[in-house]
């Protein structure tokens, strides 16, 4: 006898719109983390002039041997919480 065709499990019954939800908060918060960086070294060469001149590899470069990864993610705070939700809804709502 053949055996009866099952739905897939679906982890802890996940909807679609979990799922949609939740790629959407990865989504934003894994932009925010890979351009914050390079958000922070164009703002610190336009804020100062003596930056500008030497380049953005030797900025960056200086800004982290000075104040290390958090000087790369100062005011990130707000950035990956309101990124996050933003993809998160947007990629919520596209869906409904």
């Amino acid at each position: 006898t053949a055996p009866a065709h099952r739905a897939p499990l679906r982890p802890l019954a996940m909807s679609d719109n979990v799922v949609s939800f939740a790629s959407g908060l990865v989504y934003g918060v894994a932009s925010t983390a890979v351009g914050q960086p390079f958000d922070t070294i164009k703002t610190r060469m336009q804020a100062r002039p003596e930056n500008a001149r030497t380049g953005i590899i030797e900025t960056g470069a200086s800004l982290f041997r000075k104040e290390g990864i958090r000087g790369l993610y100062r005011g990130a705070v707000p950035l990956f919480i309101g990124g996050g939700f933003m993809r998160s809804f947007q990629f919520g709502f596209y869906d409904t």
